[in-house]
């Protein structure tokens, strides 16, 4: 039996966009010992997989277990025979390179590895991130992912989502997840709080429970547009507990943010707001028909704050009513 090491630990978005790939490297270990290195966020989700040895990561800290000294220390120990890194960046290349795996696999050329894609993979880019680790598994001569993964959640997880719905009178398939706000320094991300608002009341007026989800950070901007319609679910679900809210929603809307990519894992038909990033290399997973986005000529700018002169017209310009007929020629509301 070889053991097997997969390095992904964040961002949130990106780790979801990256299970259908740890799937695939797990169906090519099927009699392996198969470990995932990943952050305190992912252990809990990770935690009933019957396959994955989840353990965690915290870059964060300077010395112990879970520091990156400590888990390179770690992983030289454990004497893995193989390491494919799908995170790609300094801590995760310094891990894989001291591992002293044969096979090292990595998304960017590098001494840390010796199996890689032969391009650098850039923000001028225009391969998806699902491509990019496709690269990445065949150039270790594993399989390019399926479509979706396997999830476990706990009887816990699902009674507390159900009880959760019967509360707040949110039927199965009939409530939309709506993501206004972004992760710090992020700003830009943001469609307007007033067209949210205004797309928010027209799909209640179709019957459609608007739930309007995110971290600390989003809570202020979330409490205002309940105020208008749906409900202010700021921090009440784990990330589990926010898959199982997408598995049977009718729909998402969402800024491109950590949400976007859980609904759109979660099978619900997601439409992303796209403008100060690049939607070819990070729309939703399956959802490239639901980008919604302006040919704005600043586009994408990767600027965390829009410039005063530019009047964020690569987001401002896409009107509520413009997203509501995509909405509605897309899927029935009724």
């Amino acid at each position: 039996m070889k053991k097997i090491l997969i390095i992904k630990f964040s961002a949130i978005g990106d780790v979801f966009m990256a299970m259908p790939h740890i799937d695939a490297i797990l169906s090519a270990h099927k009699k392996d010992e198969v470990w995932l290195l990943t952050s305190r966020l992912f252990m809990d989700f990770f935690a009933r997989h019957p396959r994955l040895k989840a353990v965690e990561l915290d870059p964060g800290r300077r010395i112990s277990k879970n520091s990156a000294l400590g888990r390179t220390l770690w992983a030289r120990r454990q004497k893995f025979d193989a390491v494919c890194d799908l995170q790609g960046n300094r801590v995760s290349r310094r891990i894989a390179r001291h591992s002293g795996a044969p096979v090292r696999a990595g998304t960017q050329p590098s001494g840390a590895y010796n199996f890689h894609p032969e391009r650098p993979y850039t923000n001028q880019s225009r391969t998806h991130v699902t491509g990019r680790l496709d690269e990445t598994l065949e150039s270790a001569g594993l399989p390019r992912s399926g479509k979706g993964f396997s999830a476990y959640p706990s009887p816990e997880d699902e009674k507390k989502v159900a009880e959760w719905k019967e509360k707040n009178g949110v039927a199965d398939g009939g409530h939309a997840i709506l993501h206004a706000g972004s992760s710090k320094g992020w700003e830009s991300k943001r469609w307007p709080g007033s067209h949210y608002r205004d797309l928010a009341l027209r799909l209640e007026a179709e019957g459609v429970r608007c739930v309007w989800v995110g971290g600390r950070e989003d809570r202020e901007i979330n409490r205002e547009m309940a105020r208008w319609a749906g409900i202010d679910a700021t921090g009440h679900f784990s990330l589990m507990g926010l898959y199982l809210m997408g598995k049977n929603a009718k729909l998402a809307v969402c800024n491109d943010s950590a949400p976007m990519h859980i609904m759109a894992a979660a099978g619900a038909p997601t439409y992303g707001f796209f403008g100060p990033t690049s939607w070819m290399k990070n729309h939703a997973s399956g959802q490239r028909r639901r980008v919604i986005q302006n040919d704005s000529p600043c586009s994408p700018c990767f600027s965390g704050k829009c410039p005063p002169d530019r009047n964020h017209m690569c987001l401002d310009a896409i009107s509520p009513g413009e997203v509501f007929d995509t909405i509605r020629r897309d899927l029935p509301l009724s």
